[in-house]
């Protein structure tokens, strides 16, 4: 394979979701996660960590976290909403 193919193909992979217990997060989002002091392992479903990523947007303001939040919402409404 050519070189430009893998670096288009490593750069979609790092953009995917993984699942954490139904959880998907991008490796960037673990990573700020983690960096924030989340354990995204210890969640077992979106809504918990959705309440937790809220209090600590009520106690510190930070833009990663409310962004990470939004993608979480949005995901989450799109995919688990009964329409």
């Amino acid at each position: 394979m050519n070189d430009k193919y893998m670096n288009e193909l490593n750069n979609v992979s790092r953009d995917m979701h993984k699942n954490y217990n139904g959880i998907y997060l991008t490796d960037n989002e673990v990573n700020i996660l983690k960096n924030n002091g989340f354990d995204v392992n210890k969640y077992s479903n979106v809504k918990e960590l959705m309440f937790d990523l809220e209090e600590a947007l009520e106690e510190n303001e930070n833009d990663e976290l409310d962004m990470i939040l939004s993608s979480i919402v949005e995901f989450n409404y799109y995919h688990n909403t009964n329409k």
